[in-house]
């Protein structure tokens, strides 16, 4: 791209390079940058930075390849990682050349997921863990009145 310094100027310019030299998604120590999703028609930057964020903040991947291999889908279902993020891995899953002609399936057919949205994983697993705070809650609540009962 011409970037004119005298049109834009030069803070503009630099602001503008600076951005296209740096990675937009980094898992471990693979990186991959805007030119790279270009070429597989993926725009998705802002879901590939909070991918970043969240797998290297949250999962402590080594690489592309050691997410592939070692996490499973339901292991993404985070608060804040959404459909679209899962799209940008199943890209970065492709520009890397990791999972064939269709990464995201065989994804997630090697942890042997059955084939359901991950919207839908997510939710499941939302609804698991509403299930275990709930009886935690009835837990403590029962151990209360019991500790009440003892006092009295």
């Amino acid at each position: 791209m011409n970037l004119s310094t005298e049109i834009l100027g030069s803070t503009t310019v630099k602001a503008l390079r600076a951005r296209g030299a740096t990675p937009v998604l980094t898992i471990g120590k693979d990186a991959l940058y805007r030119k790279d999703f270009a070429k597989i028609d993926c725009w998705n930057f802002t879901a590939a930075q909070i991918l970043s964020k969240k797998l290297n903040e949250e999962l402590h991947v080594k690489d592309l390849r050691d997410l592939y291999d070692r996490i499973a889908p339901h292991d993404l279902a985070i608060p804040g990682v959404g459909i679209i993020c899962l799209a940008v891995l199943g890209a970065a899953f492709e520009s890397r050349k990791i999972g064939g002609m269709d990464p995201l399936k065989s994804w997630y057919n090697k942890h042997r997921v059955p084939t359901l949205t991950f919207d839908t994983v997510k939710h499941r697993l939302k609804k698991e863990l509403e299930r275990e705070h709930k009886a935690e809650r009835a837990k403590r609540r029962a151990e209360q009145r019991q500790e009440a009962a003892d006092q009295s």
